[in-house]
């Protein structure tokens, strides 16, 4: 399934599989449009390895270049993260995850992520709303 991306200017649906990921590299699960979005979730569905990392990434402006903003997502809430399920970059195989992120100040968002074990499998569902 390739990514799929809804956006209004009150509120953006975004989604996407991935397949296979390897342990090797960070491989792009998902971009998000947030400009006009004050907090966006995320879910994310690893049906086979764990993660070994989950990064976010974004853009302040069009013509920016992404620049991580935290690989760090843990349910202690700060700086963009309001909330979390646990350590997304530590997320095992089998099981869903999911953030609450303060997107206000960021065009666009991007989540990557590398598997524990080549061949992780993960579907990433985000929702935000102004």
């Amino acid at each position: 399934m390739a990514q799929s991306l809804s956006k209004t200017r009150e509120e953006v649906l975004a989604s996407n599989v991935v397949a296979a990921i390897p342990a090797a590299g960070n491989t792009d699960l998902l971009e998000v449009l947030t400009n006009n979005v004050e907090r966006l979730a995320v879910e994310i569905v690893l049906t086979t390895q764990a993660f070994d990392a989950f990064i976010m990434l974004a853009r302040i402006h069009p013509d920016s270049v992404y620049v991580t903003i935290t690989n760090a997502i843990t349910a202690t809430p700060g700086g963009v993260v309001l909330a979390a399920s646990g350590t997304l970059a530590t997320l095992a195989a089998a099981n869903t995850g999911w953030a609450l992120l303060d997107v206000r100040p960021f065009f666009s968002v991007k989540f990557q992520a590398s598997a524990a074990v080549d061949g992780a499998n993960v579907t990433i569902r985000a929702a935000g709303r102004n």
